[in-house]
């Protein structure tokens, strides 16, 4: 049987749900937030993502799910869950290595006053929506930012948990504070954001990392920013510097070198400029030192994607980032650490060839 959440309600033209009020309209309870979830082949986890939503103390909110043409049973799974509750949309798509493509399919359909990304292998305690809603209505915040809680595949708790800045949920940020917390993660990016501003926005189409771009962006859009209780469960991916590398990850130094570009047009301090510049070419130094590991059809992709960043690193920044005494903040390749990073300098003078045939493993090993 499927649950309508949509109807029943006629006669009061309110509805008390949570604690909170919410308007009738014509036998409709008004979603006021949009869950947009993009799914591809994540069957495995994706009913605890489902299941996380459902029981959600807030039942005023609609579920956008989005298949990107899944080759497991992912979209049986979410059609099933569909069949059920009304709340609940399921649209199918073309497969797209980009999930921000997926995710600003679902972000176009939403009705919600807020809309929330929740990836499909990552869930929610039961009172995180109500809990970021109650605190956007009563800051005004364009951006409520609960606590992050990491998992292991198997749903056990790791590192890191993030809370608030340093703990502190009570302290509300402006647009550009928001940035500069960001550029380290120290605040994550799994916000409720105002709908009619991500609807507005979306999210950047290019490449996987993309979404990372597009929090920072979001975030300056923001007048402001607060945090909530609830906790988002994040789940860890192996996708990570020590672990399996493909050809996906080549997509992470042009996050990073946009993120420079983007502070640098809105003048934020050169400091953080030249640290998010030395961090992508560090990065493609990296991912050249791993690109032995990649399939023979893969490498050529592989080193298109490094050279095209490394055309466009400044490298004047990349050195000065170096040579300060107070480096900018980067969650990756900080210019903090050992000596061994005054090495960098001298490889900023390589051009593309010779860099290639320098052997990057007495920088990473």
């Amino acid at each position: 049987m499927k649950h309508d959440y949509k109807k029943g309600f006629l006669g009061s033209g309110l509805v008390v749900l949570s604690g909170m009020v919410y308007p009738i309209v014509h036998e409709h309870i008004i979603p006021k937030i949009s869950v947009v979830m993009a799914v591809y082949n994540k069957a495995p986890y994706l009913r605890q993502s489902i299941e996380s939503v459902l029981k959600q103390d807030m039942q005023a909110f609609e579920l956008i799910c989005v298949d990107a043409s899944s080759t497991d049973e992912s979209l049986s799974i979410l059609n099933e869950y569909s069949s059920k509750d009304s709340r609940i949309t399921v649209y199918s798509t073309t497969y797209s290595r980009i999930p921000a493509i997926t995710k600003n399919f679902g972000i176009d359909r939403t009705k919600g006053d807020y809309v929330f990304n929740l990836d499909a292998d990552d869930y929610l305690r039961p009172d995180t929506l109500s809990k970021m809603y109650i605190q956007a209505k009563t800051t005004g915040a364009d951006a409520v930012i609960p606590d992050l809680q990491t998992v292991s595949s198997s749903g056990q708790k790791i590192p890191p948990f993030i809370s608030g800045v340093k703990g502190n949920r009570k302290i509300l940020l402006t647009n550009r504070q928001a940035v500069i917390e960001s550029l380290d993660w120290a605040i994550h990016g799994f916000a409720l954001w105002k709908g009619h501003m991500i609807r507005k926005i979306r999210f950047e189409e290019f490449g996987v990392y993309s979404d990372e771009y597009s929090a920072r962006v979001l975030f300056f859009n923001c007048r402001k920013i607060c945090f909530s209780e609830g906790t988002y469960f994040h789940r860890f991916s192996n996708q990570s510097l020590t672990g399996r590398i493909s050809l996906q990850t080549y997509d992470r130094p042009e996050t990073t070198r946009r993120v420079a570009s983007f502070l640098d047009e809105h003048s934020f301090s050169q400091r953080n400029v030249n640290g998010l510049h030395f961090s992508a070419f560090k990065d493609c130094c990296f991912l050249l030192f791993l690109s032995k590991n990649l399939a023979a059809p893969n490498l050529a992709e592989a080193e298109k994607r490094i050279k095209r960043v490394y055309d466009r690193i400044d490298m004047h920044k990349v050195r000065k980032s170096v040579c300060t005494l107070t480096p900018g903040r980067s969650a990756l390749w900080s210019t903090e650490g050992k000596l061994k990073k005054y090495l960098f300098v001298l490889l900023t003078f390589l051009n593309w060839n010779s860099l290639k045939r320098i052997p990057m493993k007495h920088f990473f090993t």
